[in-house]
């Protein structure tokens, strides 16, 4: 299905790579182009200034293909593998999304605004279509079948509009965990809204039902802020209060909170 992002429906591209846009009324846009086989988003900065603006498009046919591994060089398979690039150079009124008829899908798994790939039993992995001449990185998240390790991304990067870069590798590190017990005093178990947060890291959230502990794996090294909150409450710790701590690779901390 095609996205228009701002709320309203967007439009899909005909067999013959054709679209319209209809009611837009005079100003600065960006045409946002969204393919299941493209592993991220093509942007078109566009000026509307009269009843009837031509906006043609050349996506670029690019590639990027490496190796994950974990810090040993061992090969790791079935790691997400996605895309990222720096904020967008473009500032829009509004932002559309233009996608084919067959919506998303196909060999890649659809992750939020891009497209992201799975290695292979080599740890290899390949993303095609990418904005060319931007500067890239590329992201790896382990699974948690495959232990504590934790995300790994690339050095920065460019690609040109019909160029396949090879390996653009990237290694895991070693995380540690946090086995965080829960007090509840004299009251029985509830469900808590568990919150782990660390600079530079995506926050791990998770919804403990009625148990008095939990495991957090896969942790990259550094200072960790926890807040757990049960459910239903009105009382709300976490922020700057948050209790912090420090996590170490290979090793699991033991933490006791208080929801």
């Amino acid at each position: 299905g095609a996205l228009f992002l701002g709320g309203d429906s967007g439009v899909s591209t005909d067999k013959d790579g054709k679209y319209r846009l209809e009611g837009l009324e005079a100003g600065d846009y960006v045409l946002e182009i969204r393919h299941k086989s493209r592993a991220l988003p093509h942007e078109v900065p566009f000026t509307v200034a009269s009843l009837s603006e031509r906006v043609d498009v050349d996506l670029s046919i690019n590639a990027i293909e490496g190796r994950v591994t974990n810090m040993n060089g061992e090969p790791l398979a079935g790691v997400v593998v996605k895309a990222e690039k720096s904020a967008g150079a473009f500032s829009s009124v509004m932002t559309f999304a233009v996608t084919d008829e067959s919506g998303w899908g196909g060999g890649l798994v659809q992750g939020g605004s891009s497209s992201t790939a799975l290695t292979d039993e080599d740890g290899r992995y390949r993303l095609q279509g990418l904005p060319a001449d931007v500067d890239l990185r590329v992201v790896a998240d382990p699974p948690s079948s495959l232990g504590a390790l934790t995300s790994g991304k690339s050095e920065s990067f460019t690609v040109g509009p019909e160029e396949t870069r090879k390996r653009v590798d990237i290694a895991c590190p070693e995380g540690g965990a946090i086995r965080v017990l829960f007090d509840f005093g004299s009251d029985d178990p509830s469900p808590v809204l568990l919150r782990a947060t660390s600079p530079g890291q995506t926050p791990r959230i998770e919804m403990i039902q009625s148990r008095t502990e939990t495991l957090l794996e896969g942790l990259a090294a550094g200072e960790w802020s926890l807040a757990a909150n049960r459910i239903g409450s009105s009382s709300f710790q976490g922020g700057e209060e948050a209790p912090k701590f420090e996590v170490v690779p290979g090793e699991t901390i033991e933490v006791t909170l208080v929801p």
